[in-house]
């Protein structure tokens, strides 16, 4: 398997953990300490009680905007070590065919560990959040950009 596909199965499987409540699935994906870095702070999570308040708040504001999809789809991704996968994605939450806020940008750092496989070790986003549990997702762009004059959106990243 390529390594774009390895870490887009990764990422479906970890959004499904999320929209299906299954922290203890989620757990198996994450090492700690666990490192988010925002467009505003740098976050670390050192353990697993903090990490189930995150998760919990997470899964909570995604519930409390009717979220249907949790999509997070691989821009690219390298093997750095036979143990570590370095890779960009984008991310769409979407309430049934609704976008609820404007695609952002991630990079992700995965470790093989030895039993449970690929773990998150950092991400990087577009978020501007400054504190953990994430109460919101705050990013700074609109969710529904409106269409320039050929008619087309676009949804690209700002500079």
């Amino acid at each position: 398997m390529q390594i774009s596909g390895i870490l887009q199965n990764y990422l479906d499987a970890m959004s499904g953990h999320v929209l299906r409540n299954d922290f203890d699935g989620y757990t198996t994906g994450v090492a700690l300490p666990f490192s988010l870095v925002t467009c505003s702070k740098s976050l670390n999570v050192t353990s697993y009680a903090e990490l189930r308040a995150g998760f919990d708040s997470f899964v909570q504001l995604l519930a409390s905007q009717s979220v249907t999809d949790y999509i997070r789809l691989v821009r690219d991704a390298i093997l750095l070590d036979e143990r570590l996968i370095s890779g960009h994605y984008t991310t769409h939450v979407m309430a049934g065919g609704a976008r609820i806020m404007a695609p952002f940008p991630s990079q992700i750092v995965l470790r093989h560990d030895d039993g449970p496989g690929w773990r998150a070790v950092s991400i990087a986003n577009g978020i501007k959040n400054a504190r953990w549990p994430l109460h919101t997702l705050q990013v700074d762009v609109p969710a529904n950009p409106q269409p320039t004059q050929s008619g087309k959106v676009d949804l690209s990243w700002p500079n």
